[in-house]
């Protein structure tokens, strides 16, 4: 797959590599992906945290919350 980018995220990426985290484009944009993902699973589960504390909360099976996120995890 190839890809735009803008030059201010095409900069970005140059800065994330001159400061050595990154041996890569690739890696670096790796990694931000990541970190979007855990975003998007932290939201989630703010989600789920705001309907509990409404209220709205039904009973779980541990071993099955735990089972998701180790899937939810294993897909970052």
């Amino acid at each position: 797959m190839q890809i735009e980018l803008s030059k201010e995220l095409e900069q970005t990426i140059n800065t994330a590599m001159l400061s050595g985290k990154f041996k890569s484009p690739e890696e670096c944009i790796s990694e931000a992906i990541k970190a979007l993902k855990l975003q998007w699973l932290n939201e989630e589960l703010q989600i789920g945290i705001d309907e509990l504390d409404r209220g709205e909360g039904e009973p779980y099976d541990r071993e099955g919350i735990n089972e998701e996120v180790e899937k939810q995890l294993r897909n970052i």
